[in-house]
């Protein structure tokens, strides 16, 4: 005689997943999401650093300009303007190349680019040649053009 079979019981499925911990893959998903929050931040940052450079030079250019409409003093506004276009060149375009510049040559960078009016290339000229005059006679409004130009061409915004 053959012993008898056990009880047949019911076939059930696996338990649920856990879900803690989860899958490899959504380890890489949340570490993609951190990256890209990451990045995101920093790029945030950036621009805001950036626009903040650029507002503090275009008020610092803004405050010559109403110094120079308050004194009328042409030589200072062209020795200040000067200055700060060269300042602008050096630290912001990082071009160690304008350091030496002077003269034609300065002017020669100063009117390179290809979108620069007529006018402010007459003005880049005239700025060149005003620290060696007593009473420089140059056309002031466009100097400072060409200051907002050169500001909007170092500080991409």
């Amino acid at each position: 005689m053959q012993a008898p079979a056990p009880p047949i019981r019911d076939i059930h499925a696996a338990p649920a997943p856990p879900f803690w911990p989860p899958a490899w893959g959504w380890w890489v998903v949340a570490g993609l999401v951190v990256v890209g929050l990451c990045w995101g931040v920093w790029a945030l940052w950036r621009r805001w650093r950036w626009q903040r450079r650029f507002q503090a030079l275009g008020q610092e250019l803004d405050e010559m300009q109403e110094r120079w409409r308050d004194d009328g003093d042409v030589g200072r506004a062209a020795s200040r303007a000067s200055l700060y276009l060269r300042r602008l060149v050096l630290h912001e375009a990082r071009d160690s190349r304008a350091a030496a510049l002077t003269g034609d040559s300065w002017v020669e960078f100063l009117t390179a680019p290809e979108n620069l009016d007529p006018h402010l290339k007459v003005a880049a000229a005239e700025l060149a040649k005003a620290p060696y005059q007593a009473k420089p006679d140059i056309n002031v409004e466009s100097v400072f053009q060409l200051c907002h130009f050169w500001l909007r061409r170092v500080v991409h915004v």
